[in-house]
């Protein structure tokens, strides 16, 4: 403690009261100047984060929280050669699936994407477009429903029973999607980001489920309308029975505050969304990676092949199959 009070103190002229330790690397503080965060970081992931949160402040979005520079003008504090940053504590209760938090989250949503428009970073990762990204996955789901076909283990058994509808809703999307114009977007937004995580999550709570903490460790290149596929498919996967308010009426309002906020071409742009939500991504997943399991390794164990059909199993019983199609 007396460390972490006299480094606080010698680099940020903060008096710290309190501290608790969360993790390994973040500790909230009580100072002087109110409720701090601090982490421990490695120098570019931190230095990384801390251009993209200065990026988006300047963009005139305030809920994230900006990396509290030092007496001496610098993000972090480097300390027996151990990099520490500062931040505000950003509080935020934690969302739930109704109107309300539904609508706040949207605004929240669109005014973040709106502000990572003006951020420029280099690319850590090479990203496909969202469409390729569908295309192969469509491709898998198409290949492991042709072994299912043939027949063989208990796993092939189950998918054949799901399968012509996966790619069904598969097409549908993917058609959707095109009619949006996603094809061509990649090549014209290529330079994007995105949250990169749930935002009923990122905007909602942190990990600790204490506060929201926007902090860029999800942002990555990829196209904004994923988050907001991404939110889509958390309102659908919810369980209806624990809603008082209709889940259609939700998603549709969820759209309607984003595109108030966003602008543009609402039509081209929903036919987009919904592609990507409406797109079994979590089954062609299953698909690539049980492939890419039977490419490596064959004959397979009664053990794995349990294991595949117990993951398969579980993503069943989380959300029919037909379910989002029915609502989009």
């Amino acid at each position: 403690m007396k460390n972490v009070v006299h480094a606080v103190e010698k680099h940020y002229g903060l008096h710290v009261y309190d501290l608790k330790w969360i993790s390994k690397e973040r500790c909230r503080l009580a100072t002087d100047h109110g409720r701090k965060w601090l982490r421990i970081e490695e120098q570019h992931s931190a230095l990384r984060r801390s251009l993209i949160l200065d990026q988006v402040a300047r963009h005139r979005y305030r809920k994230t929280p900006r990396f509290i520079r030092t007496k001496y003008g610098e993000p972090l504090a480097e300390v027996q050669g151990v990099f520490l940053s500062l931040c505000d504590d950003v509080e935020c209760r934690l969302l739930r699936i109704n109107m309300e938090d539904v609508q706040s989250l949207a605004m929240d949503l669109a005014k973040f994407h709106l502000a990572l428009e003006g951020v420029s970073i280099q690319p850590t990762v090479q990203c496909e477009s969202a469409y390729s990204d569908m295309s192969m996955k469509r491709e898998a789901l198409y290949e492991l429903h042709q072994h299912a076909i043939r027949g063989g283990d208990t796993f092939l058994e189950t998918f054949s029973h799901i399968g012509p509808m996966l790619l069904k809703r598969a097409d549908r999307a993917l058609l959707t999607a095109s009619e949006g114009g996603m094809p061509k977007r990649f090549s014209v937004n290529a330079q994007q980001l995105r949250l990169g995580c749930d935002p009923f999550y990122g905007f909602g709570r942190d990990i600790y489920q204490q506060v929201s903490l926007i902090e860029a460790d999800s942002i990555l290149p990829g196209d904004p309308e994923e988050d907001v596929a991404s939110a889509l498919r958390t309102i659908y996967g919810s369980s209806v029975h624990e809603m008082a308010q209709n889940v259609s009426a939700i998603a549709a309002d969820f759209l309607a505050v984003y595109d108030e906020v966003v602008g543009g071409n609402r039509e081209q742009r929903r036919a987009r969304i919904v592609g990507l939500a409406l797109f079994p991504h979590e089954y062609a997943e299953i698909a690539q990676d049980y492939l890419k399991a039977r490419a490596d390794h064959s004959p397979r164990s009664s053990g794995e092949v349990e294991v595949w059909v117990a993951r398969l199993a579980h993503l069943m019983r989380g959300t029919a199959v037909s379910r989002e199609e029915n609502h989009l």
